[in-house]
């Protein structure tokens, strides 16, 4: 009786071995992917801003950028002095987010803050992703 005992908590704690070794190795793929996807659409959207909203362009131009893509925006003004040499000399922020990016895991938005000088024009830009846990 007590050979079977040590038997089946054997078969259990392998089986429990192999059941937590599948679910890490499926998590690792699913961020993998996840990150390859969060990174194709980061790379697309930095083509589409060098490509039309190059430093120098005007607000309004900046603005519909914003709307062609769905992107929700505030702007902040005037910036202080102390928050100029954060924000690179600019007096104008731009904060814009993306619509969700869904991946294989995780959802995720990518956060644009774009820089304006007092002319309105940009000076430009910083990217941030934000996820949203699946869970």
């Amino acid at each position: 009786m007590h050979l079977n005992v040590k038997k089946l908590l054997i078969s259990i704690a392998i089986i429990l071995i192999v059941a937590v070794t599948s679910l890490w190795l499926v998590w690792m793929r699913l961020s993998a992917r996840n990150t390859a996807v969060m990174r194709s659409a980061e790379q697309s959207l930095k083509r589409e801003i060098a490509q039309q909203l190059p430093p120098g362009s005007d607000k309004s131009r900046l603005q519909e950028f914003l709307k062609a893509r769905g992107m929700a925006s505030t702007v902040y003004q005037p910036l202080t002095k102390e928050n100029e040499t954060v924000y690179e000399g600019a007096s104008l922020i731009v904060d814009a987010n993306t619509p969700e990016i869904e991946g294989p895991l995780f959802n995720c938005q990518i956060r644009l803050i774009f820089m304006l000088d007092n002319a309105d024009k940009l000076l430009g830009y910083r990217d941030k992703f934000t996820c949203r846990n699946p869970f």
